[in-house]
């Protein structure tokens, strides 16, 4: 494994609105520590043992790894990187089963927005920010897949991310199923379904599941949701940004939630 234990301690470096953490040991102690990594960056030509080391740490701690080429990592780091760059998420994450116990525990009704695929950071930001202020209790985005959490989000959520647990999931499948036999209705957001989201009660437990803008909603994670909906629209256009979308939605659920 690069380095040894002499060099354990985190060293951090801000680059820009990154802050990242160099080296197997310098990440491992990290995370040890309770330090919330957003994301790993590896080169692809680590040797095996230590890409063996690195998943099962990653696998610990629930955070992803993206291999690259070294090239890369040259460009980000000012020095030696070691093989390995960690990325200092500005929040920290959630457990999903403990929070969703925790709020009907507290008698509150889960209104969780599930994101699968949306990789763009401000739109990532918007959805925060329009989450966080209608009500809902946290994001749900997966392990890999998802845009980076970090300082360019939270500028663009004006600061919601301070406030919105987000929940990091290994995997969405296992998520939506969860979530259903939690007693929560899941409900897949996409514009080919025929049944309307303002005619569904949403003062249940629920969790909108929404797309990227150029796939929408996978079709694995589509099938496993409670029901398939859109938002009705009266235009040409018909398609809306991801971010407005969540922004409708929320809304609607407010709406009926707090006028009876």
């Amino acid at each position: 494994m690069p380095g040894d234990r002499a060099e354990s301690r985190p060293k951090t470096h801000n680059m820009g609105k990154k802050q990242m953490i160099y080296g197997f040991h310098p990440v491992e102690e990290a995370l040890k520590t309770g330090k919330a990594l957003d994301r790993i960056f590896a080169s692809n030509t680590l040797n095996p043992k230590t890409q063996a080391e690195l998943h099962k740490l990653s696998r610990t701690h629930n955070v992803g790894v993206h291999y690259v080429p070294a090239p890369k990592l040259k460009r980000l780091s000012p020095g030696n990187h070691q093989g390995i760059i960690g990325f200092i998420s500005p929040v920290e994450f959630v457990p999903l089963e403990s929070f969703i116990q925790g709020l009907f525990e507290s008698g509150k009704t889960p209104l969780l927005a599930v994101l699968d695929g949306v990789t763009d950071v401000r739109n990532f930001g918007a959805i925060c920010r329009s989450v966080e202020c209608m009500g809902g209790h946290a994001i749900v985005i997966p392990l890999k897949g998802s845009a980076p959490v970090q300082e360019d989000a939270m500028k663009t959520s004006a600061g919601a991310l301070l406030h919105l647990p987000i929940i990091k999931v290994k995997s969405l499948k296992e998520c939506i199923t969860y979530l259903n036999n939690s007693g929560l209705q899941t409900l897949a957001f996409s514009e080919k379904s025929t049944q309307a989201l303002n005619e569904i009660d949403l003062k249940l437990p629920t969790a909108m599941i929404f797309g990227n803008e150029d796939k929408g909603v996978s079709h694995s994670i589509a099938e496993l949701s409670s029901q398939q909906v859109k938002i009705p629209m009266q235009g040409v256009t018909d398609s809306l940004n991801v971010s407005v979308s969540v922004g409708i939605a929320m809304y609607e659920v407010s709406h009926q939630r707090n006028h009876k």
